[in-house]
């Protein structure tokens, strides 16, 4: 087996167990007390997983900083800005 398929196979474990950890958070039995922190760590989880993704299936740890960078950032804009809506709605903010 070759180094990259080493590396694919780790990155693929990786997602796996990231999604069996967003499992029990995304049941939605949590209450109203709980709404926004479970979307900020089931938020947190996708983030992680699409960094992943980046990272080794899109071959970005191979590119310059910036992109990794700004790629990186670009999720964690999306992650606020959906934690953000969903707070907004959560807390009355706008009629939902």
């Amino acid at each position: 087996m070759t180094q990259s398929m080493i590396v694919l196979f780790r990155a693929w474990g990786i997602l796996i167990a990231l999604s069996l950890a967003a499992l029990p958070l995304a049941d939605g039995e949590h209450g109203p007390a709980f709404g926004i922190a479970v979307a900020a760590a089931l938020l947190s989880i996708a983030v992680a997983k699409g960094r992943q993704i980046l990272l080794h299936y899109m071959e970005l740890h191979r590119a310059r900083r910036c992109w990794r960078t700004g790629l990186t950032a670009y999720l964690l804009v999306v992650g606020l800005l959906i934690l953000a809506i969903h707070a907004a709605g959560a807390l009355g903010w706008h009629p939902a």
